[in-house]
């Protein structure tokens, strides 16, 4: 095909020379002057390999297929493109279209495989542009060009050529005139916009509106039809942005009948040209991408002066033509140049690639310095991630998060995916595709839940409308759902993934929330009122959020700020709002983080302890920060808890020992304890080493804590613990220490509220000779030795080996004593209508036994002389028999002192009584 002679033909020896002489060249050349095809053409013919970066990927798809027409050559063989998510080129391609963040990932992996790398359109200073020009300077001043004989061309249509020739140790620059035809330029006030297009059409020119965004360009030819409808005008209105799908953008091209209206984005500013354009109307404003304050947003922005040259030369390609800009700001007083990605967007991804190359980027050569705010705001980010370490060195994680074209929240969902199962790793790809399209649903989509599941999210419930697509045509954005699906198959090639799932399981849905939080750990946001907030930053959920109808209490999510027009009531004039959202959120709580376990989610607990009763105190950690703190009782069924709980407790109880009940018997145990040092001293025992006293009480203090510790209560517990209240040294001593003091029959006395007591070893069993009123004095616990034994004891010369027993035996003898002491021989006089219906024996209860439990005695009536007494007896069987046997009597006496009572009555009343 024979090729149409274009401006920069008559500079190809002057190009090839420069490039032979030098390792760097700059070419500046208008649109239209045939850089972009031109140049890497004559050094591919010359059989060199050639790559050529682009900034945008319908740039390098369309460039490399027009070379491919031109040259009648296969398109995938000879030439060919490379984009992050599409491939169409092979082992034989010697020309590669690509963008320049494949390029990047090149110069990631040191794939420097070319001759000739053009860097192409370098006016838009995107973050990857900026880093390789950095590499050139690099490259320059370590002498590798010279090395290896590679070489670089950087083009551009409006560059800052002298100060970019300077950075780059003079590099030469060759400037090429473009074939573009005189442009009349006008400047009108942004309320023309309108009326300027119409005249346009009505003098049957075609049109170039540039407008700021999609939302601004789907207004705009609602409006325009609406006008030309009712003026009775005709003309092909063609919307122009990048998620129309090829088909839909290459109609900008054909021609028609009546004239034709593009309203476009500043997609048609550089990356495609439209030959037959009349005039371009400009409303001096695109979005542009920005961070401010630390979140990123699509800000409106005045485009510079060199943008407004370029817009204005798409109108004179092939005849004279018109711009009118329609703006507030007139062309003097623009900006000569747009600020530079690297000054405005985050930097993660590019500090990251730039740690892994080995380069510091606060010493990195750039061209724009970026703000060294931004640096350190992006090294934080990227050790929260976990992509450096603390002290900036690249991670395992790290070095392949590099390697991602995505994004540094997508590259660490994919970290944590990878430890799960296929179908888990298969729907987080799809989640990452989404996050980098910023969603696949359109304005039809208001919120509405797509599944049944507990989890509540915005990216699950797009990833439930991507596995069901059927269903939910109607709310999905093609073009974004296209785009998302590229993304998702690149991944899957890069990562060697074949299989593929139609859904995700219920079962392997938790594990998949887990990677998702994973990758929000840098954005969890709290409910105030009807807000969210996280540090001095208030934000609102998106309303089509899923979230929306319930507000949680914590979410993550991704903020955005909305930028929109607003309608002042009091001036009745449009101004710009902005908007603070939060989109892609997810609900978050306590008891799910502590479930899920996400990446770098951490829970520390401290013990309060006030006024003797113990709490906890939990703060929860994600993404490095304070997210949530509150207290609760103990929990003594978590492993970790408890081990903290018991550590502080047994702080604790150092300070407040001697308050409590069971510290004379620890005190006592010392005792014994340093008694059992001075007899292993003396060699009067052999037992192996002893460990301290404090030591071993420590480990016994412990092993109860751990055992037997269930409440909050303190000192309840350490004052009621038998444990404790019966301490000795058989809870502390190993078992053969306490054996060998048995053995030599160790202590030879039992010390008893402060007295001295023998011990007599009767048969190996160790006893204490007491008088009654001795026993009674003492309790069980006295009788056990320090060696844990319970001595018997010896009362009235009877040997009781059980407590018990002796105990039973010393009430009988108390009891007897008081029996005879107080009742046996007494006799009480009672009055008979006392006694008359009660039914005896009568139970009565006098003195105590050892167990503070009274003595239980038994009364009958006794008659003697007419009168009745009460007699006492020992045993109820004694007392009983003695009431049967005086039955009869008994009630003959009642019968008899009845009658007698009646008979006095009626005497008293004047009554003759028989």
């Amino acid at each position: 095909m024979e090729m149409t002679k274009l401006p920069i033909d008559d500079y190809r020896d002057h190009i090839q020379d420069a490039l032979k002489k030098n390792p760097v060249l700059l070419i500046t050349a208008e649109t239209g002057a045939g850089k972009s095809t031109r140049v890497p053409y004559w050094f591919w013919r010359q059989g060199k390999k050639v790559a050529v970066t682009q900034p945008r990927r319908i740039a390098a798809r369309s460039l490399s297929y027009y070379q491919s027409q031109v040259t009648a050559t296969r398109w995938g063989s000879d030439i060919g493109y490379q984009t992050g998510f599409d491939r169409k080129y092979s082992r034989q391609t010697r020309l590669l279209y690509l963008t320049d963040g494949v390029q990047m990932v090149k110069e990631i992996k040191s794939q420097r495989d070319y001759d000739v790398l053009i860097l192409d359109e370098v006016h838009e200073w995107n973050l990857n542009q900026e880093v390789l020009i950095g590499l050139v300077k690099k490259d320059l001043d370590s002498q590798y060009f010279n090395k290896t004989g590679q070489r670089v061309i950087i083009m551009s249509a409006t560059l800052h050529t002298q100060r970019l020739s300077t950075f780059l140790n003079q590099a030469p620059v060759i400037s090429v005139p473009g074939r573009s035809f005189p442009v009349t330029m006008h400047h009108n006030h942004p309320d023309f916009l309108l009326s300027d297009t119409v005249q346009m059409i009505e003098m049957e020119k075609n049109l170039l509106v540039f407008q700021p965004g999609k939302s601004e360009i789907k207004a705009f030819v609602a409006l325009l039809n609406r006008t030309l409808e009712q003026d009775g005008l005709k003309a092909k209105i063609l919307p122009l942005h990048s998620e129309l799908s090829i088909k839909d953008q290459a109609r900008v091209f054909q021609h028609y009948t009546v004239p034709k209206v593009i309203v476009a984005t500043d997609i048609a500013q550089t990356s495609l040209t439209i030959d037959d354009i009349d005039a371009v109307i400009d409303t001096g404003i695109k979005k542009e991408i920005r961070v401010i304050k630390g979140i990123e947003g699509l800000y409106p922005t005045d485009i510079s002066y060199s943008e407004c040259m370029q817009r204005a030369g798409r109108a004179g390609r092939v005849k004279n033509g018109q711009y009118i800009l329609c703006a507030d700001l007139s062309l003097k007083d623009r900006l000569p140049y747009s600020e530079p990605e690297i000054r405005r967007l985050n930097l993660e991804s590019v500090v990251l690639r730039l740690i892994k190359w080995g380069l510091p980027p606060l010493e990195f050569p750039y061209f724009h310095s970026p703000k060294k705010n931004l640096i350190y705001k992006a090294l934080k980010q990227l050790k929260i991630f976990g992509a450096i370490s603390k002290q900036e060195k690249i991670t395992r994680d790290g070095e392949k998060m590099a390697e991602i074209p995505v994004s540094i929240r997508s590259s660490r969902l994919l970290m944590e995916a990878q430890k799960s199962s296929p179908e888990v790793m298969d729907n987080a790809l799809k989640l990452i595709a989404i996050l980098e399209t910023k969603g696949i649903v359109n304005k039809e989509y208001l919120g509405e839940k797509y599944h049944s599941g507990p989890i509540n999210s915005d990216l699950i419930n797009q990833l439930f409308i991507w596995n069901n697509p059927g269903i939910n045509r109607k709310t999905i954005n093609h073009k974004k759902f296209f785009m998302a699906k590229d993304i998702y198959r690149e991944l899957k090639n890069r990562l060697g993934i074949k299989k593929s799932y139609r859904g995700i399981s219920d079962q392997n849905l938790k594990a998949l929330t887990r990677v998702m939080l994973s990758a929000f750990l840098d954005h969890v946001y709290v409910k105030t009122g009807k807000v969210y907030a996280r540090d001095n930053e208030e934000r609102e959920l998106d309303r089509n959020s899923v979230l929306f109808p319930l507000l949680p209490d914590i979410i993550v999510g991704v903020p955005f700020d909305l930028i929109f027009d607003w309608e002042n009531q009091d001036t009745g004039e449009k101004e710009k709002k902005c908007l603070p959202l939060i989109t892609f959120a997810t609900e978050l709580s306590a008891q799910q983080l502590h479930e899920l376990q996400p990446y770098s989610y951490s829970k520390q607990q401290e013990v309060i302890i006030e006024n003797n009763h113990c709490r906890v105190k939990s703060t929860l950690f994600f993404g490095g920060r304070n997210i949530l703190e509150y207290e609760s009782k103990p929990d003594w069924n978590d492993p970790e808890q408890k081990s903290l709980l018991l550590s502080s407790i047994t702080t604790w109880h150092k300070t407040n020992r001697r308050q409590l009940k069971f510290y004379p018997r620890l005190d006592e145990a010392r005792k014994h304890y340093r008694q059992i040092e001075r007899l292993v001293t003396q060699v009067k025992i052999r037992i192996p080493s002893l460990s301290s006293f404090d030591k071993l009480w420590n480990q016994y203090l412990f092993r109860e804590l751990q055992n037997h510790f269930k409440t909050d209560d303190l000192k309840l517990f350490f004052n009621l613990h038998p444990g404790f209240l019966n301490l000795n040294l058989s809870q502390l001593l190993p078992l053969e220490i306490i054996r060998e003091l048995i053995k030599i029959k160790w202590p030879p006395k039992l010390v008893i509220n402060e007295t001295d007591y023998i011990l007599h070893r009767i048969r190996d069993k160790a006893y204490v000779k007491l008088d009654m009123g001795q026993f009674e004095k003492i309790e069980k616990d006295n009788l056990i030795l320090p060696t844990g034994e319970q001595t018997g004891s010896i009362l009235n010369d009877r040997k009781f080996m059980d407590w018990d027993v002796a105990v039973y035996h010393f009430n009988r003898w108390k009891k007897r004593k008081i029996f005879d002491t107080k009742w046996r021989n007494q006799k009480k006089y009672a009055r008979v209508e006392d006694l008359a219906n009660i039914s005896f024996p009568v139970k009565f209860k006098s003195g105590q036994n050892k167990s503070n439990t009274p003595f239980e005695f038994y009364s009958a009536p006794h008659i003697e002389g007419g009168e009745v007494f009460l007699i006492h007896f020992f045993e109820e069987r004694d007392a009983c028999a003695y009431v049967k046997s005086i039955k009869t009597e008994w009630n003959r006496f009642l019968h008899t002192h009845k009658k007698q009572k009646i008979d006095d009555i009626f005497k008293k009343k004047g009554w003759k009584v028989k």
